[in-house]
């Protein structure tokens, strides 16, 4: 009865059954269907810890003299990467003391700061010129 309705909806096909093991992708999927839903709140928590070590790794890279540029510019990269606010990354470094730290202010400020013209440009494009013919 089941067989002959799944025949006569999907033909020959009711037969095939795939053989071997079933994939690892397809095991991990049944398994965590069965749990159940899980607690949004502890999924957020374990994604705030590991964007947390990796604003602490990234920022950790800078050295011992950072300028605020370059602390500006790491968290400008770990906001586009995460696609997370200001705030939290701010908030993410701040909790680890040994970390460099900047003002939302300054933050602000060194990103909206244009680029300096360099001083003397048809001295030093002559100069360019010069080292180059030679």
């Amino acid at each position: 009865s089941i067989w002959l309705r799944e025949y006569k909806e999907n033909g020959y096909n009711v037969i095939i059954k795939q053989k071997g093991r079933p994939a690892r992708d397809q095991r991990d999927s049944k398994i965590t269907q069965g749990i159940g839903e899980r607690d949004p709140k502890a999924e957020r928590r374990k994604l705030a810890i590991a964007y947390c070590e990796r604003i602490r790794k990234k920022t950790e890279g800078l050295g011992s003299r950072q300028r605020s540029k370059e602390i500006a510019k790491a968290i400008t990269d770990l906001r586009h990467e995460f696609k997370v606010s200001l705030n939290y990354v701010l908030d993410a470094i701040s909790e680890h003391p040994e970390l460099p730290t900047i003002a939302r202010s300054s933050y602000y400020k060194i990103i909206k700061r244009k680029p300096k013209k360099p001083k003397r440009s048809k001295l030093i494009a002559r100069i360019k010129e010069i080292f180059n013919r030679h």
